[in-house]
C-alpha cells in the first residue's frame, strides 16, 4: 500500500495468507530515502524495516530522516 513516511514515498508490504509458517505475519517498509545514504563503496537509496504486521504502521509514524 503506497504512503508516506517522513515526508518521503513509502509502500507497506504486509502479509499475504500463503505465506510460510515460520515468516507468517512479517510485513515490510519501504521508504525512499531523502537523499542516497553511502556506506563505505555502497549506495543505497531506500530504508527497509522489517516487523510484525501488528506494530508496522505504529513503528513507521516513527521514522524519521535527519
Amino acid at each position: 500500500r503506497a504512503a508516506t513516511v517522513s515526508g518521503e514515498e513509502a509502500t507497506f508490504i504486509f502479509p499475504s495468507g500463503d505465506q510460510p509458517l515460520d515468516v507468517r505475519g512479517d510485513a515490510a517498509l519501504v521508504v525512499r530515502y531523502p537523499e542516497p545514504v553511502k556506506i563505505e563503496k555502497s549506495t543505497f537509496y531506500f530504508f527497509v524495516l522489517y516487523a510484525d504486521k501488528a506494530h508496522l504502521e505504529d513503528i513507521a509514524r516513527s521514522v524519521k530522516f535527519l
